[in-house]
């Protein structure tokens, strides 16, 4: 044993380092592992790796049964990528009627979950001719989910081939994909030639088959092609299961061929395998994206032999034979539907307008579609169907096409249907279940959605439409006989009587001539009269006649209407008015009694005859009837009616806009605005009686008092409670001397005018003031901040009189003395440039600089008050303030020349308390050309600056000097010594 593991070792490293060759592994024995082996060939295989494609071959040399059985006692290895395994190679006889040269019987325990083949992640790959069954028959825990052949997230897979198919037997699934990976896609699959669930003699089902689900495909892409031509179909005894989940936008689309397989039957085709579940294919999403083509197969299943949902691909469903084989000789009874399709939002075409391509499904539903969208349905032939009616649960298509049979003759058939659609008509099946079993011919309905089709009919015919890729309900089956009406009888009963008749139909068979009817009469409230053809002894009423024939179909005739001479009173139209208050205007319409052929309107209160018509018109209050007759003593009375009076319309309170009326012109108004339609006309009278005007809007009133007559919509005139004052507006004036004035001072533009009154007009007034050159001011009702002048006011009022009031107003000039002002001493160390100011100058005034007492032209004028003078010891200037026109008197400055003007203190605490903050120099703004410097005990200067109105705060470049001593040196200007000492920063 220790040898040939290290001869099986070394056969792997030269595999491994020639692993860019194909090679064929060739099995010779049938031991579950060592040389020899299938287990050894695969692991050799996927050893070699996947460039190039490599095959196992069998040569087993025991060709009996059990020398080419391989016994598995645990998983193999996956299969690999590039690799052919090819049973068909083996000498020796297929197993039964399989194509199938070697068994593999897998043995494993059960308590696990094993495959026979797996294959996982890998592409390009093909099992042929191999008989896969699982051996272990006390399967009775399902949580393991055994797979004869399972795929996950490969691409490329093939599972037989013509004449080379497998067979699969005892698994909980024969064959699956994805089916513990749902997340993963296998991409491009063929199934061709397989036989699964069923043992080799194509008869005896798995003794595991209450726990075999059929074949399983989860998650599917690409090209899916299961069967194919007849020598490539395969046989899913248990079923055929696709479930895909492909909806979202970048989820791969998969085309499936399902073409020439059973499925739910045994290999003869002669029984349904029970628990079966068909062929189901669907998307677990709504809107799954698959293309799919079912056709040529054998279906059945207990669960539904076809059943298809989910998707917006186009699904082709032809040529299939569901429910019976395709020799038509073996019966299938299904309890479902043979063709089943839910949800569907795609294209659906079951059967093509081709007659080779119709489906045949008998012994069970034939189709059922809920909640799809467009399905045609052509041609196909349904017979010995269960449960027939509707075909339709529920469709997203609104309207469907709608298709009847209303006309059939021995000669010809004709209905209505949608307009333009195609109508197709089918022969019913002999199995007394009326269903549509056999195509004979088309035509298409007009413009009218009328169609008709002639030839001789030989059977009970039913009918589709379709339009636009959807078809209609199949109709309800014609009776094969004509019904001829032409000559019909109707013997109309007499007053409120029960004689009257309906005979004279005419019932003939064109199928068989011997065909017995049977009849049935029925009432407007579908209460059965009668049973024979002739209907005698009846009432008024309207009759439909129903003909049931011995094999499918009905007719059901047109209503059938008796009319006796009996009066009905329909007050259907009936209108009632009362009387109005100018008189009788009353009136009731609208009352009809056929045949009748006399009327009187009684008046209840008098038992008067008030009209003979069948409108009673102009009559007063009162309480009425009508009575109509006719010449057959029929009469009949309607209910009793009452007239009233019409009551005096009451008004509301309305809301009213009175105008006033200029003096001595009669040019007032009044306007009423109802909030309702009750006032149809309005009349104006005054105080006199004599009338003002018509309307809701009466002008030109004089003053005085008005009112108004209101007339509603039934000629009612009211007086309407309120009366209405126009009053005279009076003349618009100024009061004179109610005004207050101030004159300007100084002329400064104080002037103004105040508090003028005005009465009369219409309020709100308008003003407008002018000055003499005939310039708009102001429209306020007062005038300031104006100087000495003449000015206008005019007063418009609202009222629209056209009258103007106007008045001239006078603002004079007053000068008023003023205080002189008050000049800052000036010291300074030495004649020169120096600046002389106005103690606390006042904001709005000006200040001038003289050099005397009485000079009449001034030197300088400032309105800040200060003046840069030239100073010497004989020099003398006076400042004097200045407001408009006026000029205080002029104030001498006090100019000392003196060293001592300069007042240096030697310490400030700049700590930011507000106090001593600064080193103020004292008159330092007399020197405005004086040079101050700061040094630092070492002689860097600190700060420098020319004049001095921005005092030293104790930072240098912003940040504060430490506390210390400095010094200083002032250079005053020409004339003065420097000044120089020390400066202490106390923090």
């Amino acid at each position: 044993m220790t040898g040939r593991r290290v001869l099986l070792f070394i056969t792997i490293f030269l595999f491994i380092s020639f692993k860019s060759f194909s090679a064929v592994f060739t099995v010779t024995s049938n031991a579950d592992s060592g040389p020899g082996t299938l287990r050894e060939a695969l692991t050799l295989a996927a050893a070699n790796g996947s460039a190039t494609k490599d095959y196992i071959y069998f040569n087993l040399p025991d060709l009996s049964e059990a020398g080419r059985t391989i016994t598995m006692l645990t998983q193999l290895p996956d299969v690999s990528s590039n690799l052919i395994i090819d049973g068909s190679t083996q000498p020796g006889d297929k197993f039964g009627i399989s194509d199938a040269k070697v068994a593999l019987f897998q043995t494993a325990d059960y308590t696990q979950e094993v495959s026979g083949l797996f294959i996982h992640d890998q592409t390009d790959v093909a099992v042929l001719g191999l008989y896969i069954k699982c051996a272990t028959y006390t399967i009775t825990q399902t949580n393991y989910f055994w797979q004869g052949i399972n795929i996950e997230n490969s691409k490329n897979i093939q599972i037989g081939q013509a004449g080379k198919g497998n067979i699969i037997v005892g698994f909980y699934f024969p064959i699956a994909t994805n089916f513990d990976h749902k997340s993963q896609t296998c991409e491009n699959i063929s199934l061709k030639d397989n036989i699964c669930d069923i043992e080799i003699d194509g008869i005896t089902t798995s003794p595991n088959l209450q726990y075999n689900q059929g074949a399983y495909f989860f998650f599917l892409a690409g090209q899916i092609d299961i069967g194919g031509t007849t020598g490539e179909g395969n046989l899913f005894a248990n079923g055929l299961t696709i479930y895909q989940w492909n909806s979202y936008d970048d989820s791969p689309p998969a085309n499936f061929l399902i073409r020439n397989n059973k499925v739910g039957v045994n290999y003869l085709v002669n029984d349904i395998i029970p628990s079966c579940i068909g062929l189901n294919i669907g998307s677990g999403s709504p809107a799954g994206k698959n293309t799919i083509t079912i056709a040529d197969n054998e279906l059945a299943g207990f669960q539904g032999p076809l059943f298809a949902s989910n998707c917006i691909g186009k699904l082709t469903i032809l040529r299939n034979y569901i429910g019976i084989d395709k020799t038509l000789t073996h019966k299938l009874n299904i309890p479902g539907a043979g063709i089943a399709v839910f949800y569907y939002q795609g294209d659906v075409q079951i059967g093509t307008t081709d007659p080779k391509d119709a489906n045949v499904v008998g012994y069970c539903k034939p189709l059922q579609l809920t909640e799809t969208l467009k399905v045609s349905f052509n041609k196909n032939s349904f017979f010995c169907a269960k449960d027939f009616y509707p075909i339709y649960s529920y469709s997203l298509y609104s309207p469907l096409p709608q298709a009847s049979i209303t006309n059939v003759t021995n000669n010809s058939i004709g209905g209505t249907a949608t307009p333009h659609s195609s109508i197709e008509l089918f022969y019913a099946d002999d199995c007394g279940t009326c269903s549509p079993k056999t195509y004979f011919a088309s035509t298409i309905a007009d413009n009218n959605g009328k169609w008709v089709y002639n030839t001789h009919l030989t059977g009970s015919v039913l009918a589709t439409a379709t339009i636009n890729g959807t078809t209609s309900e199949y109709t309800q089956p014609s009776l094969s006989a004509n019904v001829d009406d032409s000559q019909i009888n109707k013997h109309t009963p007499d007053c409120n009587g029960s004689n009257g008749s309906i005979t004279n139909i005419r019932v003939t068979s064109f199928t068989q001539p011997t065909d017995i009817y049977t009849y049935t009469w029925t009432n407007s409230q579908n209460q059965v009269v009668g049973h024979n053809l002739d209907l005698n002894e009846v009432p008024e009423e309207t009759y439909t006649l129903k003909i049931t024939g011995p094999g499918c179909g009905t007719i059901t005739t047109a209503p059938i209407t008796l009319k006796s001479k009996t009066i009905t009173i329909d007050l259907t139209n009936i209108h009632k008015s009362n009387a109005g208050c100018n008189g009788p205007t009353g009136s009731i319409t609208g009352i009809t009694a056929p045949n009748a052929t006399h009327y009187q309107w009684i008046n209840k209160i008098n038992n008067q005859i008030a009209s003979n018509s069948s409108d009673l018109r102009d009559v007063g209050p009162g309480t009425y009837q009508l009575i109509a007759s006719n010449d057959f003593s029929c009469s009949e009375k309607s209910p009793e009616y009452t007239i009233d009076a019409t009551p005096a319309t009451v008004y509301p309170n309305y809301n009213t806009n009175i105008n006033n009326s200029c003096t001595g012109e009669n040019n007032g108004s009044i306007t009423v605005i109802p909030t309702d339609n009750l006032v149809k006309t309005a009349r104006w009278i005054d105080a006199e009686g004599q009338p003002a005007g018509t309307g809701l809007n009466v002008p030109n009133l004089k003053p005085g008092t008005y009112k108004v007559y209101f007339t509603d919509a039934s000629g009612c005139e009211t007086l309407y409670p309120h009366d209405f004052t126009v009053n005279e507006i009076d003349p618009l004036q100024i009061v004179a001397n109610s005004e207050t004035r101030t004159d300007d001072q100084c002329g400064l533009n104080t002037g103004g005018i105040k508090n003028i009154q005005v009465k009369g007009g219409t309020q709100p007034y308008t003003y407008l003031w002018l000055n003499v050159a005939g310039e708009h001011l102001v429209t306020s009702q007062d005038l300031t901040d104006v100087g000495a002048g003449d000015y206008t006011l005019q007063v418009q009022d609202a009222g629209g009189c056209g009258v103007m009031a106007s008045r001239i107003y006078t603002v004079l000039n007053e000068n008023s003395s003023i205080d002189a002002p008050v000049i800052a001493p000036l010291q300074l160390c030495a004649p020169g440039e120096a600046l002389l100011s106005v103690s606390s100058p006042s904001a709005g005034n000006t200040y001038r600089l003289y050099d005397s007492q009485t000079s009449t032209q001034y030197q300088d004028e400032q309105t800040n008050g200060i003046f840069k003078i030239k100073a010497n010891p004989n020099s003398t200037y006076y400042i004097s303030k200045v407001s408009g026109q006026c000029e205080s008197e002029r104030t001498q400055a006090q100019i000392t020349i003196s060293l001592s003007a300069i007042d240096i203190p030697n310490a400030f605490t700049p700590n930011g308390d507000g106090k001593n903050d600064y080193w103020k120099i004292n008159n330092a703004q007399n020197y405005p050309q004086a040079i101050v410097q700061i040094f630092t005990r070492y002689g860097q200067k600190v700060f420098e600056s020319k004049g001095y109105s921005v005092p030293f705060d104790g930072t240098y470049n912003g940040t504060k000097l430490p506390s210390g001593v400095y010094y200083y040196i002032l250079n005053l200007g020409k004339s003065c010594n420097l000044l120089s000492g020390s400066l202490s920063i106390i923090r």
